[in-house]
């Protein structure tokens, strides 16, 4: 249960921080607007990440005993959970593609 506690705390905070830093970055420009720029790139940047899935990979990583730093690498790097897209990432969407550029 400790385990799953971490790896949930690893997830959340993998995922969020980097969200706030790439905001505060911008806000850093913007001075006067500090906290509209950093909350606001952070929302729009936390459906993206938890989109591609980061937060899994953050999961998955903790629970198999990778440290930090690899787990880092792995969330960040990995294809593993992957999204597909469902018009493009799909065998039917090739097959359908496929046999309409060939007999057409």
């Amino acid at each position: 249960m400790a385990r799953k506690l971490q790896a949930i705390v690893m997830s959340a905070v993998g995922t969020v921080l980097p969200c706030l830093l790439a905001g505060a970055l911008v806000g850093v420009v913007f001075r006067p607007n500090f906290w509209i720029w950093t909350l606001g790139l952070a929302a729009i940047s936390t459906p993206w990440m938890l989109m591609n899935r980061v937060h899994t990979r953050f999961y998955r990583g903790s629970l198999n005993g990778k440290s930090l730093i690899e787990n880092v690498k792995y969330a960040y790097t990995s294809t593993d959970y992957y999204p597909k897209t469902s018009l493009f990432g799909s065998s039917w969407w090739n097959w359908y593609w496929g046999f309409f550029r060939r007999h057409f």
